[in-house]
């Protein structure tokens, strides 16, 4: 009865081996391309943001999105800007965009929108964030308020634009061995060609001062990954736009912010996107500026 229990045998846990996406996600988040850079790692996903705390005493906190092409650098200028107003700010890497994981055939894709949906949940200290969307940013700022409704207190759309519906042949198209070689030399060349980058803010900003100081790596620089070619690809045939009906369901106050001189967001579009959003939306123009007034025009923007 008092014998000795036979010792049971230890039972060796199941070792879990990583995909090779996801090791490549692992891999990436120790990567600090700033001072602030920080990774949110989800399955094959590895996002960059960064977070600028406000000096003094808080008011909120304020999670920016990016448009296409772009990356953290976009929001410098309006980081500080609402860092003295007293907010702090979450800026992203979208997925295939900046230093975040670069989408290409084989990795287990999960819409950008959920991604963000489920990073914004995952970083709430309970306090909810300001969610700020630029151009194609502001397109996943309104389905990640859908997503994401308990965690989006406010939502700024600063001259949003929605993307085409992709199409299962689109995204095959973009992701065959032609496109990636075109797209991957198209990479290679944006990172020399620093004078058309400063008369391409020019005319995304109407500043000329802005554009001639503007420093183009902070476009060109995240090109240098040898996938960013490859990925925007696959990002561009799998993009979906919002069903504009159920963007009325959104909780959250909007303002749309727009610029009078946009080039990118035509008047009809613009029209029936603030048409789509809920009665209450807050409408604004800033006279002179153009699609990216974040940057050129921070000052005036709200």
């Amino acid at each position: 009865m008092f014998g000795k229990k036979k010792a049971k045998k230890a039972v060796a846990e199941p070792v879990v081996e990583l995909t090779p996406f996801q090791k490549a996600a692992q891999e990436r988040a120790t990567l600090k391309p700033f001072e602030n850079s920080q990774y949110w790692v989800c399955g094959d996903y590895a996002i960059h943001y960064r977070v600028d705390k406000t000096a003094g005493k808080e008011k909120g906190k304020v999670f920016v999105l990016h448009g296409f092409w772009m990356n953290t650098m976009f929001y410098d200028e309006l980081v500080e800007k609402l860092n003295a107003e007293g907010y702090t700010v979450y800026r992203a890497d979208m997925p295939s965009f900046g230093y975040s994981t670069r989408e290409t055939k084989g990795i287990d894709y999960v819409p950008t929108k959920d991604v963000i949906a489920k990073m914004i949940a995952d970083l709430d200290d309970g306090k909810g964030f300001i969610l700020y969307g630029h151009s194609m940013g502001g397109s996943v700022a309104m389905e990640v308020a859908l997503l994401a409704p308990k965690h989006v207190k406010a939502l700024v759309l600063n001259a949003p634009m929605f993307m085409r519906n992709s199409t299962d042949a689109q995204a095959e198209r973009f992701t065959q061995d032609r496109m990636v070689n075109l797209l991957t030399l198209e990479a290679k060349l944006i990172q020399k060609l620093d004078k058309a980058i400063k008369l391409f803010i020019y005319v995304m900003g109407w500043d000329k001062d802005y554009a001639k100081s503007f420093d183009a790596k902070r476009f060109t620089a995240p090109f240098a990954d040898p996938d960013a070619g490859e990925s925007l690809g696959f990002f561009t045939g799998h993009v979906k736009k919002p069903d504009v009906k159920t963007l009325k369901n959104i909780k959250a106050p909007v303002q749309y912010v727009a610029g009078s001189r946009d080039l990118f967001v035509s008047k009809g579009a613009s029209k029936k996107i603030r048409k789509a959003l809920p009665k209450g939306t807050d409408y604004r123009v800033i006279k002179g500026a153009g699609h990216c007034f974040p940057q050129a025009q921070t000052d005036l923007a709200v």
